[in-house]
């Protein structure tokens, strides 16, 4: 999954449970700008944020030759 529609995702979740960003950060404790900032592509969404959205972030490890 893209950080695009992690974004969009996340967006269509707060649009439908909290009708701003203001009030899903206050029911998460939160500040408001993290979350402009998420949605924006400025920071990375908390796992929180992504637990709201049923997606869990993994981490890859890719080794590779040296040429």
């Amino acid at each position: 999954m893209t950080r695009e529609q992690v974004i969009t995702k996340l967006i269509k979740f707060i649009d439908s449970k909290y009708n701003t960003l203001s009030a899903y950060a206050k029911d998460r404790g939160i500040h408001p700008q993290f979350v402009t900032n998420v949605l924006n592509g400025a920071k990375e969404p908390s796992n929180y944020m992504l637990h709201d959205i049923g997606i869990v972030k993994t981490k890859v490890t890719v080794y590779s030759k040296i040429k």
